[in-house]
C-alpha cells in the first residue's frame, strides 16, 4: 500500500507493519516491502540497513503514542480515576484504529533473540509501567486516596487488562468492540478498589 502523502521511509515504515501484520516476522522482507511501495530494494536499502533497523524503527513507532497519552495526563492534572480511564482509553482507541499495531506488541520471538530490539521494547515497557507507578504514587499521595490494591500491582493489572484484551481480540479476528473490552475490564478493577 502506498501513503503518497508520507514520506516514502514513513510509508515504507507502515507497509512494514502491514507485511508483519499479515505474514509475520518470517515474510517481513525488504523485497515484500519494496513490492508494497512499488519501488526497488534498493530503495529501500536507502532508507534503511535492513531488517533489523526496520524493526526498531517499528518499535520506535510503536512507543511514540506513549508520551502523548502520558503527557496529556500530566498536562490536565488528571485524577487518579480520570487518568487510568484515559490511559486505558487511549491505548484501546489506538490498537482498534490501527490493529496492525497489535503484533507488534506481540512479536515476543523478535525481541526475545535480538539484544537490540529486546532493549528497545524491555523499555517502552518499563515507561509504561513506570508512569501508572509515578502517577498513581502521585495522585494518592496528593488527593489522600485509600486503595487496598498496591501501587505496582494496580500498574500490573492496568497493564495486563490492556494487553490481555487487545490479544483475545486479535485471536478472534478483531471483530469486537476493542475499546468496550477493554474499558469494562478498567471500570470492573477499579470499582474493585
Amino acid at each position: 500500500m502506498h501513503y503518497r502523502f508520507l514520506h516514502r521511509k514513513d510509508s515504507m515504515l507502515i507497509a512494514a507493519i502491514d507485511i508483519l501484520d499479515k505474514v509475520g516476522i518470517q515474510g517481513l522482507t525488504t523485497k515484500e516491502i519494496a513490492k508494497a511501495e512499488g519501488v526497488s530494494e534498493a530503495a529501500v536499502y536507502k532508507h534503511y540497513t535492513g531488517k533489523q533497523e526496520i524493526i526498531a524503527a517499528i518499535l520506535e513507532k510503536f512507543a511514540s503514542f506513549d508520551d502523548q497519552i502520558c503527557n496529556t495526563i500530566l498536562q490536565k492534572r488528571m485524577t487518579e480515576r480520570q487518568g487510568i480511564l484515559f490511559y486505558a482509553n487511549a491505548y484501546a482507541e489506538n490498537y482498534q484504529w490501527y490493529p496492525q499495531i497489535a503484533t507488534v506488541l506481540f512479536s515476543f520471538d523478535v525481541y526475545r533473540y535480538t539484544p537490540e530490539l529486546k532493549a528497545i521494547m524491555e523499555n517502552t515497557m518499563r515507561k509504561r509501567k513506570d508512569f501508572l507507578i509515578s502517577f498513581i504514587g502521585q495522585s494518592r499521595q496528593n488527593e489522600n486516596l485509600a486503595c487496598n490494591i498496591e501501587v505496582d500491582v494496580l500498574a500490573n493489572l492496568i497493564l495486563g487488562c490492556i494487553a490481555n484484551s487487545v490479544y483475545f481480540w486479535t485471536l478472534q479476528g478483531k471483530d469486537q468492540d476493542l475499546k468496550s473490552m477493554i474499558m469494562k475490564g478498567i471500570e470492573a478493577l477499579l470499582k474493585a478498589q
